[in-house]
């Protein structure tokens, strides 16, 4: 019989879907998450108050995100029972993905935070939305280095997972065999993969067996935001399904909606966005960089 614990969640994005995850795996327990600085937007203090009394802690905090006594490490010191779950990140299926950030702070895009580096790269030489769309094949994608992304992603998270206490091996073989693409975007990690996280970490502290399956969890917040298509281009190199659609957020779209945006559309809804910034606000080094290499292949 699992223990009905009081279990809180500090972190980011993915703090929802460990919430959901522990659910699963401790049913009757009370669990509270935090994406720190968003939802709820509680100041640290507030929230050191709230998770006073907790059983466990789980925080993915680290200490340049600006919440230090948010930390595994400051928790413990603190009397906590704490402990890291680092957040997953993987650009392996994604390496078009991209921030861009200037003394302003972080330049926001369309839908969602990231850019295009090939959409933002084109827009700055002059292309228009339809010119850009035939950019998105195999041949740029080499020249950008798209097709080494996966193998260092794969090599960045095992290390990664390793080092903070987790079973790394075959883990991304077996998500890919289960799941397809594991990954919504870069940072938005499948909720199957936040269960195996979850699942380990409960195992390891006495929680659960150790034979206890990693659950099949049916809300999936990451989900349901918006998607990235994996670029069929790239799809086709890594043998899972691809697809030039994005996905809008769930809650943006009626029950008779479609959720899906061509990448044709998308192009056109970032470019436009792009003519109403100074071009000095998207002109980072990373972006100038896929410039100069797209130019040198559009002679």
């Amino acid at each position: 019989m699992t223990p009905c614990l009081k279990i809180s969640i500090v972190g980011g994005c993915q703090s929802d879907g460990l919430r959901e995850a522990t659910l699963a795996l401790l049913p009757g327990s009370h669990v509270q998450s935090w994406h720190v600085g968003v939802s709820p937007i509680d100041p640290p203090d507030v929230i050191l108050d709230k998770i006073a009394g907790s059983d466990l802690v789980l925080s993915q905090i680290q200490p340049e995100q600006g919440y230090d006594v948010l930390t595994a490490e400051m928790l413990t010191t603190k009397g906590y029972q704490a402990h890291f779950v680092p957040t997953f990140i993987f650009p392996g299926f994604h390496p078009d993905l991209i921030y861009i950030a200037d003394e302003e702070g972080l330049v926001n895009a369309v839908h969602c935070a990231f850019h295009s580096r090939i959409a933002v790269a084109a827009f700055l030489l002059g292309l228009t939305p339809q010119k850009t769309l035939p950019l998105y094949n195999a041949v740029v994608f080499n020249e950008l280095g798209f097709f080494s992304t996966f193998p260092a992603a794969r090599a960045a998270v095992e290390q990664g997972l390793s080092e903070a206490g987790f079973q790394s091996d075959g883990l991304v073989d077996g998500w890919l065999r289960d799941i397809g693409p594991f990954m919504y975007m870069a940072n938005h990690p499948h909720i199957r993969v936040l269960a195996t996280l979850c699942q380990q970490l409960y195992a390891r502290l006495g929680l659960i067996a150790h034979t206890t399956p990693v659950p099949s969890v049916k809300t999936d917040h990451l989900g349901n935001s918006f998607t990235w298509p994996v670029y069929p281009a790239l799809a086709k190199r890594l043998g899972v399904p691809g697809s030039n659609d994005f996905q809008r957020p769930a809650w943006l779209v009626k029950r008779w909606e479609s959720r899906k945006i061509s990448l044709a559309a998308y192009l056109r809804d970032l470019f436009t966005f792009y003519a109403t910034l100074p071009r000095h606000r998207v002109e980072s080094d990373a972006v100038m960089d896929v410039r100069t290499k797209l130019a040198s292949l559009l002679g």
